[in-house]
């Protein structure tokens, strides 16, 4: 009796143990899931057409080649729920668990699986005027995500995301059929992205399954799982970070590293984000940003965007 009540007393020690450090093991890995982006409208977005020149006889019969540029704004992805994923116009699936290796760094694949713009300002030329859209094109690459763990919370990550297009115009001022074309965009890795494991309290959320429209006609037809419940791309991983950035009134007032902010001292900034003299800009929840400024937000309720 006295041994088994011993063995009884150590397995429930064990048992015990076991579930004290679960929540530690469980964040040695990222759950798959999808990251959702909303676009700004301000025309940083845009489509250059230097190097894939629309020919002449495009838009109509005698129409010059178009090598212009068209600027772009989000449209939000149709969901079933309705409304699941917010103002979400851009979505990206990591397809496997991320395990951290000793050095915090896990690896996991990318693939796009919705992605709504149009044009911010109709595209107007000799044969009239165009409504222009850009969705998926069909089966999209395999990409890779490489995630750094620099703290309990968080850290930062690199994607290389890699998109089919469709880009079609559709005639707004004059009979004529849609007209459409193709384009394979490949965007490089930025070493800048932030995440998360514990966003704030207003980053959008999906548990499930989550059906989204997938080729831009309004109607889900494709499901998707959820956001993770321990990575949000785009936020800041210390919660003190969020409490030292200050929506700027006036940017042009942002001068060097080590000068007063809004009331706050540039130089206690996160490591990375020193060089704030030139070009801050204010922006929404999990953004696309200039170039001038990153590629995502840092905070939630329209702060400063990363710094290349």
């Amino acid at each position: 009796m006295k041994t088994s009540s011993c063995w009884s007393r150590f397995t429930l020690c064990v048992l015990l143990l076991a579930l004290a450090v679960a929540p530690a093991q469980a964040f040695d890995l990222i759950d798959s899931g999808i990251d959702i982006w909303v676009t700004r409208s301000s025309g940083a977005t845009f489509i250059g057409f230097e190097e894939n020149v629309l020919p002449a006889d495009f838009f109509c019969s005698g129409s010059n080649p178009f090598a212009g540029k068209i600027a772009f704004r989000g449209v939000p992805v149709a969901t079933f729920p309705q409304g699941a994923l917010g103002r979400t116009d851009t979505i990206v699936q990591r397809l496997d668990e991320a395990v951290f290796d000793q050095d915090g760094i896990a690896v996991t694949r990318l693939q796009v699986r919705a992605l709504q713009f149009e044009a911010v300002q109709p595209l107007r030329n000799e044969c009239g005027t165009f409504n222009v859209r850009v969705s998926l094109d069909g089966e999209q690459p395999i990409t890779e995500m490489r995630i750094v763990r620099e703290n309990p919370n968080g850290g930062r990550f690199e994607a290389e995301v890699a998109v089919n297009a469709r880009i079609v115009f559709t005639p707004i001022d004059h009979k004529g059929e849609m007209l459409e074309m193709t384009l394979e965009v490949r965007f490089p890795p930025r070493r800048n992205s932030l995440w998360a494991q514990r966003p704030g309290s207003d980053a959008v959320k999906a548990e499930g399954f989550v059906v989204v429209d997938t080729d831009f006609d309004g109607q889900p037809d494709t499901f998707v799982p959820g956001t993770s419940r321990n990575f949000t791309a785009g936020w800041p991983s210390k919660p003190v970070d969020a409490d030292i950035f200050r929506r700027l009134q006036d940017p042009t007032q942002s001068e060097v590293s080590g000068t007063l902010l809004d009331g706050v001292n540039t130089a206690q900034l996160p490591q990375g984000l020193a060089n704030m003299a030139e070009g801050l800009t204010a922006c929404s929840i999990n953004c696309h940003c200039e170039p001038s400024c990153g590629d995502h937000c840092l905070v939630s309720t329209c702060e400063l965007c990363e710094i290349p």
